[in-house]
């Protein structure tokens, strides 16, 4: 492959408990935001036995000597009940200064049966992020169950400032582009609907990624159906997005994609990025988008059952590196 890589598999037998029995579910990072040389990082948490839903979103920073300090943290808004789905930080406005971008999966009380994606926006103030909400957005269109399943930044018109891609169930299916304008309010700027998984059982993700290099960022709209993967491009002209096949893959024993854990990364060295899809079932799959279609492949390493996916130059030998975690 013209690349050697690196593959470390961590075997977690306990897990990581705060005071407070929270769980460490993800984590975003490393940053340094105050530019104090210090290392921060983002976490989403939760408490068992309900571990899979992150409850709590918190801000560290290790200080010198390489413990963690909480520096602020962030509960569902307004006494609204829900959970995170994913947490990313992005400059929305273009002007250098990061946010904290969040969207959860929130409905007013108990039993009400209703249950809306809402998109926070935390601008940075310096030495933490903003107490409250600069902004926020509802995604669901008015209906009144959906959930959204994952987020990713893009940069739609290659201007410099970014917008946010999310992924909703259903019964939308679809993809919605949010923007901000220059007065700092978010609005739903384009939806996506993909005709071929406008019906399904497994859940709509998106990922974006510039393959071509033209500074408009493209999409991949994927599903896991069972032991089959699907997966449709957005090629982005500059005035819209040209909708491109629907191609799939069937593989034995795929199972549980780890909706957080998705990266982008070059992992086999031919200088395009792919999107890597790691699966709890030990599976990592890569995407890759061309003039003509989306390539799906098998990454060769086996894993085991996967909890977690990262990348960097861990032996710091000027390739990119992949880092797996099981337990």
């Amino acid at each position: 492959m013209g690349k050697r890589l690196l593959f470390l598999t961590i075997l977690l037998s306990g897990i990581i408990l705060h005071a407070e029995d929270y769980k460490i579910l993800h984590m975003v990072g490393s940053y340094d935001l105050d530019a104090d040389d210090q290392l921060e990082f983002i976490t989403l948490e939760g408490i068992p036995p309900e571990i899979h839903l992150a409850t709590v979103l918190r801000h560290y920073e290790l200080d010198a000597e390489g413990y963690q300090d909480l520096i602020w943290e962030l509960n569902a808004p307004n006494g609204l009940l829900g959970h995170f789905v994913n947490v990313t930080i992005g400059d929305l406005e273009g002007d250098g200064i990061p946010e904290l971008i969040t969207v959860m999966n929130v409905s007013g009380s108990a039993g009400e049966g209703l249950l809306q994606p809402i998109l926070f926006v935390y601008p940075w103030t310096g030495n933490r992020f903003q107490e409250e909400p600069s902004a926020s957005l509802r995604l669901s269109q008015d209906e009144p169950f959906v959930r959204c399943q994952n987020i990713t930044i893009m940069d739609i018109d290659g201007d410099g400032d970014q917008e946010i891609a999310a992924s909703l169930g259903a019964p939308l299916r679809s993809v919605v582009i949010v923007d901000m304008h220059f007065e700092g309010d978010l609005y739903a700027l384009k939806t996506i609907q993909p005709s071929a998984m406008r019906t399904g059982s497994g859940f709509v993700y998106v990922a974006a990624v510039d393959y071509d290099r033209d500074t408009l960022d493209d999409l991949i709209l994927f599903t896991p159906e069972g032991n089959t993967l699907k997966a449709q491009a957005f090629y982005n002209t500059g005035d819209g997005f040209e909708e491109g096949a629907l191609v799939h893959e069937t593989i034995n024993g795929l199972d549980k994609l780890l909706g957080r854990k998705i990266i982008e990364s070059d992992w086999d060295g031919d200088g395009f990025k792919d999107i890597l899809l790691p699966f709890q079932s030990g599976h990592l799959l890569a995407l890759t988008l061309t003039p003509e279609t989306t390539i799906i492949d098998t990454v060769p390493v086996d894993g085991g059952p996967l909890s977690d996916l990262n990348t960097g130059d861990f032996n710091q030998d000027g390739l990119s590196d992949l880092l797996l975690v099981s337990g």
